[in-house]
């Protein structure tokens, strides 16, 4: 995880496929789906979405907004928000977050009243739109993270912009 948020996808994708290669494929899985995607390798989202839970129907939709992103279709939030309405799954509730994320409803995204959820959306770098966006800004800003920055100094990903370093960018 933390190679992914500091940006060094190939390195933690190869780290991710030796722990499935062992059996470890679940545990914070939802996090590889976006750098599978940006990397071409549609067929490894799509496994690792199945081993998650998600239908075909389900699963091609989120994968789709992933690969062309942008504003987020109306009819593709309804659709998931229903389907998690309804999924019973323990595994679909806990990438509920993600689901809105890859959907591009960044505000859905952050609005999951969960901290080790927080924690972890909040680094993550897929779709790219998601990094500088008010959702992200504003899920930072809830936990103090800029506060902290702007006294003990920013991480290698974001920095100060301003002249009063109020504001901030990440990469």
């Amino acid at each position: 995880m933390a190679l992914l948020w500091s940006g060094k996808s190939d390195e933690a994708l190869a780290l991710f496929e030796q722990g499935v290669r062992q059996g470890f494929v679940l545990s914070r899985s939802e996090n590889f789906v976006g750098p599978l995607v940006a990397k071409g390798n549609l067929l490894a989202a799509q496994l690792l979405m199945d081993d998650m839970g998600f239908p075909p129907e389900e699963r091609n939709l989120l994968l789709d907004a992933l690969r062309r992103p942008g504003p987020p279709s109306q009819e593709a939030v309804a659709h998931i928000s229903a389907f998690l309405s309804r999924a019973d799954d323990p595994n679909l509730q806990l990438v509920r977050s993600h689901s809105y994320l890859w959907l591009g409803a960044f505000e859905r995204a952050v609005a999951v009243d969960d901290p080790a959820v927080q924690e972890t959306l909040s680094w993550d770098r897929y779709p790219p739109a998601f990094r500088n966006s008010p959702a992200f800004r504003r899920s930072l800003e809830v936990r103090g993270v800029p506060m902290y920055w702007r006294t003990k100094g920013f991480p290698p990903q974001c920095r100060a912009v301003g002249k009063s370093n109020r504001d901030f960018t990440c990469d």
